[in-house]
């Protein structure tokens, strides 16, 4: 069965619609340099308003375990995706399902994904300025 996850939310009725339309998650981005950042107090007015069983996931980019625990807890999470360069380590001391993104510039770097033990990997292009949601693909 396909899943579905819309990120970038930033709106409740973006939310709505992506909701109605069939979304299974939608991912609220924590990162402050993302154009689509959203204040955790916003996300969580957002999340207020979503029906039940819909998947709700926090991305965050090399961000402090207890700003990422606050975060998860005040806005009712149910998921963290962790899109900078976190380690396996640090990806496995959160209690929620962990999506690790990974942006692989050369194909031996590929060969690390084993080491993380998270509920799902995500794989996006590289780009040195972005840390994800490029839109651009990849080999």
């Amino acid at each position: 069965m396909i899943k579905i996850k819309i990120c970038g939310i930033t709106n409740a009725e973006d939310a709505l619609g992506a909701v109605e339309l069939g979304a299974d998650a939608l991912g609220f981005i924590f990162h402050p340099q993302s154009r689509r950042y959203v204040l955790p107090e916003k996300a969580k007015g957002i999340i207020d308003q979503l029906p039940p069983f819909v998947f709700k996931v926090g991305v965050f980019v090399d961000e402090d375990p207890q700003v990422i625990l606050k975060t998860v807890n005040d806005c009712r999470l149910d998921g963290i995706q962790l899109h900078g360069q976190e380690s396996p380590e640090f990806c496995a001391r959160f209690r929620r399902r962990v999506i690790k993104g990974l942006r692989p510039q050369r194909e031996e770097e590929v060969a690390r994904i084993a080491d993380y033990k998270v509920d799902a990997l995500l794989l996006d292009s590289y780009h040195p300025d972005m840390m994800g949601g490029t839109g651009t693909t990849f080999d």
